[in-house]
Formats: C-alpha cells, structure tokens, sequence
C-alpha cells in the first residue's frame, strides 16, 4: 500500500484550488434583487431572509478582506506550522550569531582596537571591551541543605530505636513496644 503524503504545499494548492464562495453568492444575490426591485411598480420590500443573506455576505466579504490583508504566503497554514516555522527561523538566526561572534577580532591580534566611542577619557586599556554577559540566577533549593536535615532525622530516630531495644516493655512484648515508641513519636 501506498501512503500518501499529505504536505503542507498540497494542502494550500488544495485550497486555493476551491472556488470562492463568495463570487457566487455575491453573483446570486445581485440577479434576485435586480428581478424583484422595479421602484416604477411598488416600493422595494426586503424580507427577513434578504436581510440576513445581505448580513452573511458582507460578514463573508469581510472576512476575505482580512484574509487578504495579512501575510499571503501564510495562507492557508495551520497556526502550529506557522509557529514551528518561526521557531526554526529563531533556530537558524541563533546559528548566524555565533558564527558572527567567531568571527569577532580577538583580543591578541588587535591590541590597538577600541570599541569605545568616547576619546575624551581613554584609559590605558586599549583592549576591545564587550558586554559582559548577566549570570542567570539559579532559584532551586540547595540539594546539600535538604540532605543535612535528612541526616540530622535518621540520626535521632536510630537513637530513639535503639533505645526502644533497651527498655524492658521490649524484652515482654517488642511489637507493643514498638507500637508505643511510635505513638510517642507522633
């Protein structure tokens, strides 16, 4: 079996390919209204349903207005298309930055090389200066801090076992001891 492959370019050929609902209705309406209007006979009577047809197609030549107005080539293409296009476009400019920035001077072969504008107080240091990049602050909680806590926890509880070991309600009963020492725990 074949499997047909369904892209974006056939999808838009496709609809480009319907014809405009608009031109008929627009070509459907002009011939029923030309028929009945004759102001030499009767004033022009408009029904309910010539009121709402007349609604429904400016609304319909309205939405073609918008639809020509925004970007042509997008057209057609589903809003998750468009966004993953635009995210590679992204992709693509953050490539070309870095190799802009590869091709950057460096420090050692321009010695003389002043990216500051102002002559009027130089300072001795005629490297390139560049802006300095802001540390990103890293808000998660300190993994070692939780672990201290977790220590200083079981540290107690082993002394709180093993003295429950020692009592003498354990040597009659060790579950009913058991059972108490965690009641008083709690």
């Amino acid at each position: 079996a074949i499997k047909k492959r369904t892209t974006l370019r056939a999808k838009i050929a496709a609809r480009q390919n319907k014809p405009k609902l608009t031109a008929s209705l627009s070509n459907f309406t002009d011939g029923a209204v030309s028929a009945k209007h004759n102001p030499f006979l009767h004033a022009l009577k408009i029904t309910k349903k010539e009121k709402q047809q007349e609604k429904s197609n400016t609304f319909i030549s309205k939405l073609d207005h918008k639809a020509l107005s925004t970007n042509s080539s997008l057209n057609g293409i589903s809003k998750s298309s468009i966004r993953r296009r635009k995210r590679k476009m992204k992709a693509q400019l953050g490539a070309k930055m870095e190799d802009l920035l590869d091709n950057l001077p460096s420090e050692a072969a321009n010695n003389n090389f002043n990216v500051d504008n102002n002559n009027n107080h130089s300072s001795g240091n005629d490297r390139p200066r560049y802006v300095q990049e802001k540390k990103q602050l890293n808000h998660a909680p300190n993994p070692h801090k939780s672990l201290r806590g977790a220590r200083k926890v079981e540290q107690i509880e082993k002394q709180r076992f093993a003295a429950v070991f020692t009592d003498k309600n354990y040597q009659q009963s060790p579950f009913e001891a058991l059972r108490q020492s965690m009641e008083n725990n709690l």
